[in-house]
């Protein structure tokens, strides 16, 4: 039978790095949108409404809201990985309060990510803001 050893400062950086990660992406998926809003003005939006290329810039857009669902799925098994570790009594009160802190910072981190508007979303009647209840 195997002994798991849990180590904090190993827990802690793995989080860090992820604090890292998830930042650069928030800034990566930025960029997309504003990319994304400087190169499709409103009219231009309508005229390449059906284009080929806006199948490829859906694709790109739904692949980085799906990654930051990942990252919010990813922070919700690391707090539950943290309650257990409460309830195994596997963690000095020091190395709670830090991995505590630290999965904060990261919630902080996914959060500030925001969902990526395609042109075709925000310009569509049917589902942007110019979108009238029926």
């Amino acid at each position: 039978m195997a002994i798991v050893s849990f180590d904090p400062d190993v827990f802690g950086s793995q989080i860090n790095e992820l604090i890292d990660i998830a930042d650069d992406f928030g800034q990566a998926q930025a960029r997309l949108q504003s990319v994304l809003s400087d190169h499709w003005t409103a009219q231009n939006a309508l005229n390449k409404f059906e284009s080929p290329e806006n199948s490829v810039v859906n694709d790109l857009v739904e692949a980085f809201n799906n990654i930051r669902g990942s990252f919010e799925n990813l922070a919700i098994d690391l707090h539950a990985a943290r309650q257990q570790l409460i309830e195994a009594d596997m963690i000095s009160a020091e190395d709670l309060t830090k991995i505590t802190d630290d999965l904060e910072s990261l919630d902080e981190s996914i959060d500030s990510i925001d969902d990526v508007v395609s042109p075709q979303q925000t310009m569509n009647p049917l589902n942007g803001p110019y979108a009238t209840p029926v």
